[in-house]
C-alpha cells in the first residue's frame, strides 16, 4: 500500500514535486494558488522528503519573511534533508519560536539523516524518530512512516 493511500484514509493529502532548488518563494506561491482555489486551507503540515527541505530551509535563512511562516506551515516534517546541517542554530529555532512543530524521521541506515534529526531535535526541538531504513526511509517502512506522522499530528488511526 502506498504512503499517500495510508494518509488520505485519514488527512486531506496535496502532494506536489517541487524542483531541488525550489526555495520559500515558490512554496509559498504555490501554497497561496493551491488555497485560492479552494484545494486546501492553510496553515498545513509540509512533509519534505530529502533536497525538497531547501524550500523550508530558505525560509529559515531570510528568502522569505519568518513572520509569515505560521499563515502556511504549522507542522514541518522532514525527512533527512542535509542542507539541515548548513543552517545555523538560531535559524532553526526559529521554528519554535514562530510555533511551527517539527517531526524529525530518518532511517536506520542513514548516518546523515541521523545527524539531521539530531540537528533538528536540539535546535528545533524536533521529535525525531528514527525507521528501518535509508535515506528514502518512507519508501522502506510506509507504514510505519504513515503511522509516525498521523501519531505526530494527533490523528485516530
Amino acid at each position: 500500500k502506498d504512503i499517500i493511500d495510508d494518509l488520505c484514509q485519514h488527512v486531506t493529502v496535496v502532494a506536489s514535486d517541487l524542483s531541488v532548488w525550489a526555495k520559500s518563494d515558490v512554496l509559498i506561491s504555490m501554497l497561496d494558488r493551491f488555497e485560492a482555489a479552494g484545494v486546501m486551507r492553510l496553515p498545513i503540515t509540509v512533509i519534505t522528503p530529502s533536497a525538497s527541505g531547501r524550500s523550508i530551509l530558505s525560509w529559515l535563512q531570510g528568502v522569505s519573511s519568518i513572520d509569515d511562516m505560521p499563515k502556511y506551515v504549522k507542522t514541518w516534517v522532514p525527512v533527512a534533508p542535509y542542507t539541515v546541517l548548513s543552517a545555523t542554530d538560531a535559524q532553526l529555532s526559529a521554528l519554535i519560536e514562530q510555533d511551527v512543530r517539527v517531526l524529525a524521521i530518518n532511517g536506520d541506515r542513514d548516518k546523515s539523516g541521523g545527524q539531521v534529526s539530531e540537528r533538528l531535535g536540539d535546535a528545533a526541538d524536533a521529535e525525531v524518530v528514527v525507521l528501518d531504513g535509508g535515506h528514502a526511509v518512507y519508501l522502506s517502512s510506509p507504514k510505519e512512516f504513515s503511522e509516525t506522522v498521523l501519531d505526530f499530528l494527533g490523528v485516530e488511526q
